[in-house]
């Protein structure tokens, strides 16, 4: 599996954010509080569908907003996926894979 692309919106100090990932090293460089490891972090949240640092799914909305969005292009065995989690206050969490909709029991088929 191959992470090609991301697309943040909203979650946590990342607003807006966009990044291509290159086929060899991918490093984050930068000062404290910038959002490297937030970046990591909503890796982590579209692959187990949860945070690693905070369980409360509401307290990943950047403050001001109402909802954030993780977007991520990948290539799976050859093939290109789009995995896009969306979280609006209030609401519950939607998965999708590919625009298809995951219910709350969904396991990702990669973690078997």
């Amino acid at each position: 599996m191959f992470l090609n692309s991301l697309k943040i919106d909203n979650y946590k100090n990342l607003e807006k954010f966009k990044l291509t990932f290159d086929k060899k090293i991918n490093c984050f460089i930068g000062k404290n509080g910038i959002g490297k490891t937030n970046i990591i972090d909503s890796i982590y949240h579209l692959a187990f569908t949860k945070s690693y640092f905070n369980p409360s799914t509401s307290q990943n909305v950047m403050s001001g907003s109402d909802y954030f969005s993780i977007i991520g292009e990948f290539d799976i065995d050859k093939r290109s996926e789009s995995i896009h989690c969306y979280y609006k206050i209030g609401e519950k969490k939607v998965i999708k894979r590919n625009s298809k909709v995951y219910k709350k029991d969904f396991r990702p088929y990669w973690i078997d």
